[in-house]
């Protein structure tokens, strides 16, 4: 993101409510969307953290299906984000933008006394929590965080998707991404996390492929653990390719994880091996 041409980043939950149960008719999907404002007061901040986008939520008891209680925490992450002063609407000189930030919410309601901002410091100035450093790694790389989960049946470590960019150009959209790499917190260690596993994967669409893409856009942890209505065992991991955003998914259980051998990709009947043959189940 270019910061000069950045004012400031807002984080605005909403709500999403469809107008009726049951089925769905896909084609002709009803639902309004209405702010939450007392979660937008949450992130309404002129001082210290200020904005961040591409916001995901971890509930750090791995309990994803269920109502939060007050005694339980969730990490949330972001990508691009701002830390300084606003004065009378205006950014303050000394305001830097990081690629990425984390925050605890401890509890389930928003509010401001129990929700704690981290990030990082080199030579006493903020710097990003995550920063890339795998093989593949290149030496302006930077991490835009995707979707994560707790991994109860991995000592309960934090896994996230980092997404791996470089900057291209100084226009409004001169940022690629080059790579996808997977992010591990040991479930002892605290914000800002100052250490983490870093690896790559191999769930990256480069342009030999046709159209670029990457997983790791979205995470439904479908087992018992996890308190899901329906559960069958499995992580699906959720990609997406193309401008249109196609959507793609994985899928692998929870103890497996880490061996990318074990991931089977949907190839629109079939569950297999090989990510060059996932079928787009959405195209918009």
């Amino acid at each position: 993101m270019n910061t000069r041409r950045l004012t400031a980043i807002l984080a605005i939950p909403f709500g999403l409510f469809f107008t009726t149960a049951g089925a769905q008719d896909l084609n002709n999907i009803k639902f309004t969307v209405t702010e939450a404002e007392e979660w937008s007061k949450l992130f309404t901040r002129s001082s210290g953290w200020f904005g961040g986008d591409g916001i995901y939520t971890i509930p750090l008891s791995g309990v994803e299906s269920k109502t939060t209680s007050k005694k339980d925490k969730t990490l949330f992450i972001f990508s691009d984000s701002m830390l300084g002063e606003i004065a009378d609407g205006k950014l303050q000189p000394g305001s830097k933008m990081i690629h990425n930030s984390v925050a605890i919410l401890e509890g389930k309601e928003p509010v401001a006394s129990k929700m704690n901002f981290s990030w990082a410091l080199k030579d006493g100035k903020p710097e990003s929590v995550f920063i890339p450093k795998t093989p593949n790694t290149g030496p302006t790389d930077y991490y835009w965080l995707g979707d994560g989960f707790v991994n109860q049946e991995l000592n309960n470590a934090v896994y996230i998707f980092g997404y791996r960019v470089k900057t291209v150009s100084d226009g409004t959209f001169g940022f690629s991404e080059v790579g996808n790499t997977l992010i591990k917190i040991a479930a002892d260690q605290k914000p800002p996390f100052d250490t983490y596993e870093q690896k790559d994967t191999p769930f990256y669409l480069d342009k030999s492929t046709g159209e670029t893409g990457s997983y790791g856009a979205g995470i439904y942890v479908n087992t018992a653990k996890a308190g899901a209505p329906q559960p069958d065992g499995y992580i699906y991991i959720y990609g997406v390719k193309g401008q249109a955003k196609k959507l793609l998914v994985a899928r692998v259980l929870p103890k497996e994880f880490e061996d990318y051998s074990k991931w089977t990709f949907f190839d629109g009947t079939n569950w297999q091996a090989n990510m060059h043959k996932a079928a787009t189940i959405t195209d918009q």
